[in-house]
């Protein structure tokens, strides 16, 4: 991935100003693992991307993440459990699949298409971004995708 990409970039960016992340979720409709892992992740993690060759490299940044000593980051995925995309799954990263049929009558025909990344950190502040962008490298680096991303300043 290119430097300058502006969905990858601003993740990045807001990443840095949380600080201690402790809960990270996401929402989308398609979701390729392969980006998630190592792009997503690695970030969370204020790791380089590159860096993640082998299996080992997935291992210590699941370690790093999930079950590091100061109780690692809440992640979980949802995504339409009709649009997976995976070829492996290298981390134990949650990934939930939701239909929308068991969402009510309303959403009997529909998908799950929400694009909402949730992140709080271990003061309990939290951050919302939200766009049309789905977890994908085409979406993150190469679409053109609206993007906003906003504290909460409020618990309501």
């Amino acid at each position: 991935m290119k430097a300058g990409l502006k969905t990858y970039e601003a993740f990045k960016q807001v990443i840095s100003e949380v600080g201690n992340i402790r809960l990270a979720w996401f929402t989308t409709f398609n979701l390729n693992m392969d980006f998630f892992e190592k792009f997503v992740l690695s970030a969370l993690a204020k790791m380089d991307p590159m860096e993640l060759r082998s299996i080992k490299d997935y291992e210590a940044l699941n370690e790093r993440l999930l079950n590091s000593e100061d109780q690692g980051v809440d992640i979980k995925v949802f995504h339409d459990f009709r649009a997976l995309n995976i070829n492996v799954k290298k981390t134990s990263v949650p990934c939930i699949g939701v239909n929308p049929a068991e969402l009510g009558d309303d959403f009997k025909y529909g998908v799950f298409h929400p694009k909402v990344i949730l992140l709080v950190n271990e003061e309990n502040e939290a951050w919302l971004i939200t766009g049309s962008q789905n977890l994908t490298m085409a979406a993150w680096a190469k679409n053109v995708e609206a993007i906003a991303i906003r504290k909460l300043n409020e618990k309501e």
